[in-house]
């Protein structure tokens, strides 16, 4: 078994990085200023999703499900409906109609979510 060593690599060129200052505009927004955190968090979009309930089931029971099955929830039709965020629940609320469309109008909602 023949072993060849290749000579060592030339180390590479290192620099000190050079940054410019960062300056707070209250006119806005511009190339080089500081963004509040707070801002650039409350721009991001979340899903909020409204969840009724859920239920063991076995796959052979879902394999029978039809158009009007119904699957019962096993909980009080009053009981508040969650609100998440991803797999976090940030509160709760009962469901309303709004228009031609269903609404959610909250009934408690976790100081942790704001």
């Amino acid at each position: 078994m023949n072993v060849t060593i290749d000579s060592p690599a030339r180390e590479p060129a290192i620099h000190m990085a050079e940054f410019s200052e960062l300056t707070q505009s209250k006119s806005g927004i511009e190339e080089g200023t500081l963004v509040d955190a707070t801002d650039v968090v409350r721009a991001v979009e979340v899903e909020l999703e409204v969840r009724a309930g859920s239920v063991p089931t076995s796959v052979a029971d879902l394999l029978e499900l039809r158009s009007g099955s119904v699957v019962s929830l096993r909980r009080p039709v009053d009981s508040p409906f969650e609100l998440r965020v991803g797999s976090q629940v940030i509160g709760y609320g009962q469901l309303v109609v709004v228009g031609d469309n269903l609404g959610i109008r909250i009934t408690k909602i976790s100081k942790m979510a704001l």
